[in-house]
């Protein structure tokens, strides 16, 4: 028995209990995880937070290491895709201050459209991690990696960021951590687009249709076994504003999907320019090609 006294113990110890608890379930918060040698600090802002996480302790053999930038944004957030749409800032990444460092790749996860206003823009809400591979000039010697990242976040308003991050390797971090990280990256890595040769899902043309205010390209759409639920993007910047794709043709193993477009009046013509497209069904197949826009014979 805990007999009070001036210093007052009874007061004392159930705070005590209580911290410990809350400590507790703090923990087993789902999605919670303390610095545990993997990660870099969050960086912490009114939208949300972001941090560099590793799934390597070290280079692997061929000098490779695989890194995930992290973002956790607070509902009614967003940030951009590396094309951003009419109204959407992309995210810049620079590299200059690391050491030991050949390459780096950035992938994107397929991401998703926003209506703002009038027009569309592309991005991603609640969690992203933009997967990322890192060729170093010597695996046998330290490698420093600084990446300074500018990036935009929209809500009601939008407000430019920055965070800056620093990862060393090799570095002190227990297997259980690193194969955290690395089911984290590989989740999202899954929804990179992948090219379309050698898969079941192929995008065969983009024909481009109508002109001035009334325009829309075509995409083509050919499939091994049922096709449903396809829908496309289109990487288009510039004088030009994309509507949202829909489905104007289709069969069970083939889809026409069109997607608007509105051009500036001293927009450059489409026809005959190369563009990324990017197509994905309902079967979770994500696939792009890069192909030339041919204009569609009136009839």
């Amino acid at each position: 028995m805990i007999r009070c006294n001036r210093f007052n113990l009874c007061g004392f110890f159930p705070r005590v209990i209580s911290v410990i608890v809350l400590v507790g379930l703090i923990l087993l918060m789902p999605g919670l995880t303390l610095a545990d040698g993997v990660a870099s600090d969050w960086t912490y802002a009114r939208h949300g937070q972001v941090r560099l996480i590793a799934a390597q302790s070290e280079p692997d053999g061929s000098g490779q290491i695989k890194l995930g930038l992290q973002f956790r944004l607070y509902k009614g957030w967003k940030t951009y895709w590396r094309t951003p749409g009419e109204n959407g800032i992309a995210p810049s990444f620079d590299w200059s201050d690391s050491s030991n460092l050949r390459a780096v790749t950035v992938k994107w996860p397929l991401p998703k459209q926003f209506r703002d206003g009038e027009g569309y823009s592309l991005g991603y809400s609640r969690e992203v991690i933009l997967p990322i591979d890192v060729k170093v000039a010597s695996p046998s010697e330290v490698v420093s990696i600084s990446l300074a990242l500018d990036y935009a976040v929209c809500s009601d308003i939008c407000v430019p960021a920055q965070a800056a991050f620093q990862l060393d390797f090799p570095m002190q971090a227990s297997s259980a951590a690193l194969a955290r990280s690395a089911r984290d990256i590989s989740r999202f890595e899954a929804k990179v687009p992948r090219s379309h040769e050698g898969s079941s899902l192929r995008i065969s043309s983009l024909k481009l249709l109508g002109d001035g205010d009334n325009q829309q390209l075509q995409v083509f759409l050919e499939s091994r076994g049922m096709l449903e639920g396809a829908s496309a993007i289109i990487e288009l910047a510039g004088p030009y504003r994309l509507g949202e794709a829909s489905i104007v043709d289709g069969m069970p193993d083939a889809a026409t999907i069109a997607v608007p477009v509105v051009a500036d009046p001293d927009a450059p013509p489409l026809s005959g320019r190369t563009l990324n497209v990017i197509v994905w069904d309902g079967a979770g197949r994500i696939v792009e090609r890069a192909l030339p826009v041919v204009a569609a014979e009136a009839d």
